[in-house]
C-alpha cells in the first residue's frame, strides 16, 4: 500500500497506537472528532466486527490496531475535520481550558497529535482535561435533494387535470350541501322538540300553581266552615271540580289516542312506500294503449270538443314514487286530461290543508290519495272533496303505476258520468 507524502499523516498514525493503550480515552476522542453515522461508516468499510463488539467505537479502536488501511484512513480524516489555526499557550490549555475557544482546542489537538511522544502523552492528559468541555460531535445537515425539473404538460393534459379537480370539488360541494342540509332538518326538529318541551313545562307549571291555588281555597274553606253542613257543601263543590277535571282527562285522552293511531298509520304508510322497489316505467309515447284505455281517451276527447278538460291531483306516496311525476304527466298528455303530483303532508297537515282546500276549489276536478290506512289527512282530503262539490276523490292502494293507472281510470269515469 501506497504512504501518503504528508508526514503528519504518519505522526498521526503513531499517536492513534499510542493513545489505543487507553481505550476509552481514545475512544471518547473518536465520539468527539466524528458524529455517530461517520463512525459507523469507518467500521463498515473496516469490514466484519470482532464477536462481541456491537457498539462502533470499540468496533473504531479494534481497527485502528489490527488494520494499517484503516489507521492510515483514521488519520487522514481526523486531519480533515482538525483546523490548522492559532494554538492557545500549553500552560494555559492545562489550567483553563474552559475559557478557550472550541477551534483553539481543536488546533491544539491537532498540534500534540502530530508531535512526538512527548506530545502524545500530553494529548491523553488534555482529553481528561476536556471531558466536562467538548461535546459530542453533531450529526451533519441532511443534504438538501434537489427538487426535479417540472415536466412540460400540454395545455391539454393541463386543462384535463383541471377538469377532474372541479369535478372533484363539485362533488364534495355537493356532498356539503347534503350534510348541511340534513344538519338543518335535524336542528329544526331538535329546536321544535325543545319548543313543545318548554310549552310542556309551562303548561304543568300553571297546572301545579292552579292546584296550589286550589288546595289553599279549600284548605281556607273548611278553616271557615263552622258546621258540618257547610263542610259538606264544600266537599260536594269540590268533588264536582274534580268530575269537571275527570271529563276533560277523559277527553284529552281520547284525542291523544287517536293521534296516537293517526301517527302509527303515517308511519305504516311511509314504511310500506320506502320498501316498495324502485320500478322503472317505459314511456307512454308512441306505445299502444289497453283496451279500456282507449275508449276513455276517445271520451275525453270528445268532452273536451265540449270545453271539458278535466285535472286530477294525486296526492301521496313516496320519494320513490313521486319521481314518477314525469311519466305521471307524459300518461296524462296521451290519454287526454291534466294533472298534477303532490307529496302526502302527514306531519304539519293542519298548514297546508287551507291551500288544498283552495285548489282542489278552483283548478282540480278530482282527486286520487295513495295510501293503504285512513288517517287525519286523508279524512280531511275526502271532507275537502265533498265540500267543494262532490267532486270524486278515489283511493289507490299503491304497488306500482299499474295500480295509479287503474285508479285514475275509475276517477276519470266518474268525471265523465257527472251530470253537468
Amino acid at each position: 500500500m501506497s504512504r501518503p507524502n504528508d508526514p503528519d499523516v504518519g505522526a498521526v498514525e503513531s499517536a492513534l497506537l499510542f493513545l489505543s493503550r487507553e481505550r476509552a480515552d481514545l475512544e471518547w476522542m473518536l465520539s468527539r472528532l466524528f458524529p455517530p453515522s461517520i463512525i459507523e461508516q469507518l467500521v463498515s468499510k473496516g469490514g466484519k466486527r470482532k464477536k462481541g463488539r456491537s457498539q462502533a467505537f470499540p468496533a473504531l479502536v479494534d481497527a485502528i490496531i489490527e488494520s494499517e488501511k484503516m489507521r492510515l484512513s483514521i488519520a487522514q480524516s481526523i486531519l480533515s475535520v482538525l483546523p490548522k489555526g492559532p494554538v492557545a499557550p500549553k500552560a494555559l490549555i492545562q489550567k483553563h481550558s474552559e475559557f478557550i475557544r472550541v477551534e483553539c482546542l481543536a488546533a491544539s489537538l491537532r498540534e500534540a497529535l502530530t508531535g512526538s511522544a512527548k506530545d502524545w502523552a500530553r494529548v491523553t492528559k488534555l482529553l481528561h482535561r476536556w471531558k466536562g468541555i467538548l461535546e459530542e460531535a453533531p450529526e451533519p445537515p441532511e443534504a438538501i435533494k434537489e427538487e426535479p425539473a417540472p415536466t412540460a404538460t400540454s395545455p391539454k393534459t393541463k386543462g384535463e387535470g383541471a377538469r377532474k379537480e372541479l369535478e372533484k370539488l363539485d362533488a364534495r360541494l355537493a356532498e356539503a350541501r347534503r350534510e348541511n342540509a340534513s344538519l338543518q332538518n335535524t336542528l329544526g326538529k331538535e329546536r321544535e322538540r325543545r319548543k313543545k318541551r318548554e310549552e310542556y313545562l309551562v303548561e304543568m307549571r300553571t297546572k301545579l300553581r292552579e292546584e296550589r291555588l286550589r288546595a289553599a281555597g279549600n284548605k281556607r274553606k273548611f278553616a271557615e266552615a263552622k258546621s258540618p253542613g257547610e263542610r259538606e257543601d264544600a266537599l260536594i263543590e269540590d268533588l264536582e271540580d274534580l268530575k269537571k277535571s275527570e271529563r276533560i282527562a277523559v277527553k284529552k285522552l281520547a284525542l291523544i289516542e287517536d293521534e296516537r293511531d293517526d301517527l302509527r298509520s303515517c308511519l305504516e304508510d311511509h314504511e310500506q312506500f320506502s320498501l316498495l322497489e324502485e320500478e322503472e316505467i317505459q314511456s307512454f309515447r308512441n306505445r299502444p294503449l289497453i283496451a279500456e284505455e282507449q275508449d276513455l281517451a276517445e271520451l275525453l276527447a270528445q268532452a273536451a270538443q265540449q270545453g271539458k278538460q278535466f285535472k286530477v291531483l294525486v296526492l301521496g306516496g313516496g320519494e320513490k314514487q313521486f319521481r314518477h311525476k314525469e311519466k305521471l304527466i307524459e300518461y296524462a298528455e296521451v290519454v287526454g286530461f291534466h294533472t298534477d303530483w303532490r307529496m302526502a303532508e302527514y306531519v304539519s297537515w293542519h298548514k297546508h290543508i287551507k291551500k288544498l282546500e283552495q285548489d282542489m276549489n278552483l283548478e282540480f276536478d278530482a282527486m286520487v290519495i295513495l295510501h293503504w290506512n285512513r288517517t287525519t289527512f286523508t279524512r280531511k282530503c275526502r271532507e275537502i272533496c265533498n265540500k267543494v262539490g262532490q267532486k270524486p276523490c278515489v283511493t289507490c292502494h299503491y304497488e306500482g303505476f299499474t295500480n295509479l293507472r287503474a285508479s285514475l281510470r275509475e276517477c276519470l269515469g266518474q268525471l265523465l258520468r257527472r251530470k253537468p
